[in-house]
């Protein structure tokens, strides 16, 4: 309290600003003035003290101000936001390498000459990285500006930058500035120390150009770090890794490069929550080269909470919850909104079916084709529902984002099917909703829909599905249509009617097990054909039948061939 007061009487005696920031040997003065109850008859001495300090140490400071004052209309919102800019340029007496006056006055001019003579943007800048009137405007400055521009262009630059003031400090972006270690640079040591390739480091360049700033101290030990976990060894030289290791440390920090700014022990705490799920440390280490960014992850707010939410509400054990993690990490990136979201819509299925057991279908996915939850649910997963759905000629529920909430599906329902229901359809075979719709299943269900095991109408509604010419009621189901069409579907139908095994006209077709789901051997025993013969057949047809299904694709939709 008595500094407190003490402040408050120098600024009432010398006629101090209310955000002055006094100096120590000012302050120190007054305080022995003070012990001795003597402060109010020395304040001729104080005021002396005060004036030779003032012009010793505030000239640069004065200078600087009176330049931005001469330029701009500076506000009084800018002025309380400058306290920040007059502490470091009083403080940059102490420092080894003062700055220097004419080195400021360069640095303002760019910035006005680059943000238009924006004031704002000025002063914003210089009040929260004051650091940059150290810098070399032609050395420094203009490089990163201009590297800035070439990959943003120049107007989201300069929103970039006024909202990270940083990024013209950045090193290795624009120019090289050596580090304190052994001269090497941040850019020398991705390049020659991990191995990273040129075109790599332009692209992290782009896409987190903020890492080039971080200092090599700290990423060396980070990087030991992680080749510890991903070589499951509880040390680990940085200078012993091997190409492999390098390679993949390189693909994490291109997947996640904010991995590069957590600290060593905010990793390892999230190494401790993975093996409190029950991983062990070669699955960990699979894990993080799948899905780095959950070490970024809060445990208190999105681990745990996550975690709690998917074996509470799809009642999953621990070993369940063990096979989703191996499985796909990457559900613990996800919000519990969107979670949410996917679990209540795939209950409306359940609904439509009379399932007694909630969330039955929805734990199904979750442990049999767990990547369903990163889906987008309204581009991936409503889409493919309804196409299914359509094509089964199954009721399935209509969403918020049905484009075709005005159309009732419920008079197309094929009523010979009731036993069948597209809850149990997609708890048979749920990977079928991780495949592409456009890509996978409307290309492969059009074959099928062509060579007659569907028949559907003009808008994808099942009229009929037979698998032979007795019109005997079946299912194409899920695991048939997940069969690939240009590896297994093409080859083996046009390969069966070269060699005059069926006449697609007039005798039975294939059975749809045989065609689709078995291996290349059971496929060639059964029709008792040699199986050098369709192996070579195979590879010969394959890329012809590609391009010509892609073909009649790019006539439909103009999507382009691969």
């Amino acid at each position: 309290m008595r500094l407190h007061y003490t402040f408050i009487y120098f600024v009432e005696l010398l006629n101090l600003e209310s955000d002055a920031f006094i100096d120590n040997r000012l302050f120190t003065k007054g305080i022995s003035l003070l012990e001795r109850n003597e402060i109010s008859s020395k304040r001729g001495e104080l005021t002396r003290v005060k004036t030779r300090i003032i012009k010793e140490d505030s000239s640069l400071s004065e200078k600087v101000f009176v330049l931005l004052n001469d330029r701009y209309e500076v506000t009084n919102q800018q002025k309380e936001k400058t306290k920040n800019l007059k502490r470091y340029l009083y403080n940059s007496r102490d420092l080894k390498r003062p700055i220097v006056f004419e080195n400021a006055k360069e640095v303002i001019l760019f910035l006005e000459q680059v943000s238009f003579g924006n004031s704002t943007f000025v002063m914003d800048i210089l009040s929260s990285s004051p650091r940059i009137l150290r810098r070399n405007v032609d050395s420094q400055l203009k490089p990163a500006f201009y590297f800035l521009c070439e990959l943003y262009g120049k107007r989201n630059s300069i929103e970039a930058i006024m909202k990270n003031p940083n990024l013209l400090l950045v090193s290795g972006i624009g120019y090289s500035n050596l580090g304190k270690e052994s001269g090497l640079t941040i850019e020398s040591f991705f390049l020659q120390e991990l191995g990273m390739s040129q075109s790599s480091l332009k692209l992290l360049k782009r896409k987190s150009p903020n890492i080039f700033q971080i200092s090599i101290k700290k990423i060396k030990p980070l990087v030991a770090c992680l080749a510890c976990l991903l070589r499951e060894e509880h040390n680990s030289d940085f200078h012993s890794l091997m190409k492999h290791d390098k390679a993949i440390i390189n693909k994490i920090i291109l997947h996640y490069p904010s991995i590069l700014n957590l600290k060593i022990d905010f990793i390892h705490e999230r190494i401790v929550f993975l093996r409190g799920c029950g991983l062990e440390s070669r699955e960990i280490a699979n894990l993080l080269k799948t899905c780095p960014g959950i070490l970024g992850l809060s445990i208190e707010n999105n681990l745990h909470p996550t975690m709690d939410f998917v074996k509470r509400c799809l009642g999953l054990d621990d070993s369940n919850f063990k096979k989703i993690m191996k499985k796909h990490p990457q559900i613990l990136l996800l919000s519990l909104e969107n979670l949410r979201s996917k679990v209540e819509y795939f209950r409306s299925i359940e609904r439509l079916s009379n399932v007694n057991q909630t969330n039955f279908l929805a734990r199904k996915i979750a442990i049999s084709a767990p990547s369903t939850f990163s889906l987008s649910l309204k581009e991936n997963i409503i889409p493919t529902v309804e196409f299914l759905g359509k094509m089964w000629g199954v009721e399935f529920p209509l969403s918020p984002f049905s484009t075709n909430k005005d159309i009732d599906y419920t008079s197309k329902v094929d009523n010979t099917r009731k036993k069948y229901s597209l809850s149990s359809l997609l708890f048979e075979y749920p990977g079928i909703l991780t495949l592409s719709l456009e890509s996978n299943i409307q290309p492969t269900v059009r074959f099928f829909n062509r060579t007659g095991y569907l028949q559907l109408d003009s808008q994808g509604n099942a009229l009929a599905c037979t698998q032979n010419k007795t019109k005997q009621k079946s299912l194409v189901r899920g695991r048939y249509i997940s069969s690939s069409l240009f590896q297994r579907l093409l080859p083996r139908w046009y390969f069966l009617i070269d060699s005059h095994k069926f006449d697609h006209n007039n005798t039975l077709m294939p059975p749809l097990y045989i065609l689709a789901t078995a291996n290349e051997t059971a496929f060639c025993n059964f029709f008792q054909v040699d199986f050098q013969k369709y192996h070579e057949y195979k590879l010969s047809s394959v890329p012809k039948l590609k391009f010509s299904s892609q073909f009649e694709t790019w006539v439909r939709t103009g999507k382009s061939i691969q």
